[in-house]
């Protein structure tokens, strides 16, 4: 009998510590899977904010290398932007169309800062191309070299057209005579109106020799868009001496 209940008891211990080990187990599987489960919540929580974070950083590098613009075709630049701006966003600039924005600003900075030198004063400045502003003198080949490089932009906008139509319009690549002729006299012709009319005034300590120089290369110029502009400065210049009473 005693015998019989030891064999009982430990069955029942077997049992129990049985039940005790699969208890266990499944407890740790549920610990465990429920730990895995908030690792890959927290990943998944640290990485999200980090790629917003990126997004969010492209989008106002974006916002301010537009701002550089004066417009929303993104032509003609902001009348406060400088070189050290540009370089500034620079660093910042890594999308495929911020360096796009980048080399354009680049560009465009360039060659208004050439076209501005050319001048006694700054002759674009934003949207606005200021009148009647006199060349500086020796400065021909500069604006030469200025042309040629204007004309070769493709796909030009405003911003080219308009500093093209202002040094003239003349199409420096071309190797005809007559367009070589047409700048060399057009060129002459500037430079004596830039003495005689200064900042839009046609000033009093000129002479009639001046005036037949200026006249005498307009008139030798062909037929076209650069004649035309340069006539009327000469009836500005004739106008002048009529009302000084001088005979030409």
């Amino acid at each position: 009998m005693k015998k019989i209940n030891k064999v009982v008891w430990l069955f029942i211990s077997i049992v129990f510590a049985m039940g005790a080990f699969v208890v266990g187990s499944k407890y740790e599987k549920a610990q465990t899977n429920k730990l895995g489960d908030t690792s890959k919540t927290e990943a998944k929580e640290s990485k999200e904010p980090k790629s917003k974070s990126k997004d969010k950083t492209a989008s106002k590098t974006s916002q301010d290398l537009t701002s550089l613009y004066s417009d929303q075709k993104k032509g003609f630049l902001a009348k406060d932007v400088t070189k050290q701006k540009i370089n500034s966003f620079e660093k910042n600039a890594k999308s495929e169309d911020e360096q796009k924005l980048m080399k354009d600003l680049n560009k465009r900075f360039n060659l208004q800062s050439r076209f501005n030198e050319l001048f006694t004063e700054p002759v674009l400045v934003g949207e606005e191309f200021k009148k009647d502003v006199a060349l500086k003198e020796g400065t021909s080949e500069d604006k030469k070299e200025l042309m040629k490089d204007l004309n070769e932009v493709k796909d030009k906008d405003e911003f080219y057209e308009g500093m093209l139509k202002y040094l003239g319009g003349q199409d420096v690549d071309s190797d005809s005579d007559s367009n070589s002729e047409k700048s060399a006299n057009g060129q002459v012709a500037q430079e004596v109106i830039n003495r005689i009319i200064i900042n839009g005034q046609v000033q009093s300590d000129f002479t009639l020799d001046d005036y037949y120089a200026a006249k005498s290369a307009v008139d030798a110029l062909p037929q076209g868009a650069e004649k035309d502009s340069l006539m009327k400065q000469i009836e500005q210049i004739q106008t002048a001496l009529t009302n000084m009473g001088i005979t030409y």
